[in-house]
């Protein structure tokens, strides 16, 4: 068994994430408590890096659109996965406490999340927004749902759909929330993989329900993106996204001022964020190709503050050598890179 994978096929295991929030006391150490993700106490012992080789989880299927978050000194992961030949898709949860071995999370394995995104409500709830296929038949179509935990372990609560009427019939897919005391902030992708280009709607729940109700504010500037994810860094509000139709991790600033409900709509692009490439995430088919068009360099990225524990910030994120299998997907596993600056990127040596 690959140790990049499970551990042991039959272990019973904690969902191990990393994202820049954590439920450790401190809880502004980590990335899925409300996106605050400046640096704080340190609270978990740094990372064995030098041992360390990508992917650091390469299970015999495709993985992507994850998300990682950290909570008492274990990583969780969540993700999409695809299998090829079709198997059931019940495997969305691993958890580690050094990024190498992984166990599976025992309490998530018969629940499915596709494109998660994970914060952490004020009352210390876990909160998990997802997308699901709502309807059947020619009225089935891809929504943005919410699912509830304790723990990262779970289990999660079953999951319910949140944006009510908001764009009915249309597709709603890559969900990230954001929480402010002017209540709770949600990007969107809209729209068929027909439309070109989809669009980055956003969502403001004043009451800070995410059961809403929600108001659609607009779109925002951040050109054609998917796979989201709000953070804070130092204080003020980012949004990570990943670009269309080349895929590349982007990292925008929020421009106004977060009280009003306006600058949701408003970003500036700080920076590209260009993560070596190595053999696992670089084309088969020689150096002139794409990534997004012939493999996955860096897709559906998530971003980790651990500069409390070790001054860097860590990028997990989705990687292949091809886009032919799992239904244009491609083999893609899951890779780190760390960076103390945002713009400087450098893989584990291992």
């Amino acid at each position: 068994m690959h140790r990049r994978w499970f551990t042991s096929a039959v272990a019973a295991g904690c969902l191990a994430a990393a994202c820049t929030s954590s439920a450790d006391a401190p809880r502004a150490a980590t990335s899925a408590s409300s996106g605050v993700t400046s640096p704080t106490t340190p609270t978990v012992a740094a990372l064995n890096w030098q041992a360390m080789r990508n992917p650091i989880y390469a299970p015999p299927h495709m993985v992507k659109d994850l998300a990682v978050v950290r909570e008492t000194g274990r990583w969780f992961l969540y993700a999409s996965e695809r299998w090829e030949p079709s198997e059931p898709d019940d495997r969305h949860a691993v958890s580690s406490t050094d990024l190498e071995h992984w166990e599976p999370v025992a309490a998530t394995q018969d629940q499915v999340f596709n494109s998660p995104d994970i914060t952490r409500a004020n009352d210390g709830t876990w909160r998990m927004t997802h997308q699901r296929t709502i309807g059947a038949g020619a009225k089935a179509v891809d929504r943005i749902v919410v699912s509830t935990a304790q723990s990262l372990a779970g289990p999660w609560s079953d999951a319910r759909e949140i944006l009510g009427d908001a764009f009915s019939g249309q597709r709603l897919i890559d969900g990230a929330v954001a929480e402010t005391p002017q209540g709770l902030f949600l990007v969107a992708k809209r729209g068929d993989r027909s439309l070109v280009p989809q669009l980055s709607e956003v969502f403001h729940s004043p009451s800070g329900s995410i059961d809403g109700p929600w108001k659609h504010l607009g779109t925002a500037d951040v050109g054609w993106a998917e796979n989201y994810q709000f953070l804070r860094i130092d204080g003020t509000w980012h949004l990570l996204v990943t670009t269309i139709p080349i895929h590349h991790p982007t990292l925008f600033k929020m421009v106004g001022d977060p009280k009003a409900a306006a600058s949701w709509l408003h970003w500036r692009k700080v920076a590209q964020l260009a993560v070596p490439a190595e053999n696992w995430n670089s084309p088969s088919d020689g150096p002139d190709s794409s990534p997004g068009f012939t493999h996955e360099a860096a897709n559906s990225a998530y971003l980790v503050d651990e500069r409390a524990n070790d001054g860097y910030f860590y990028l997990f994120y989705a990687g292949s050598t091809e886009l032919s299998t799992h239904d244009g997907r491609g083999l893609a596993h899951i890779g780190v890179a760390r960076s103390r600056d945002l713009r400087a990127w450098a893989a584990p040596p291992g």
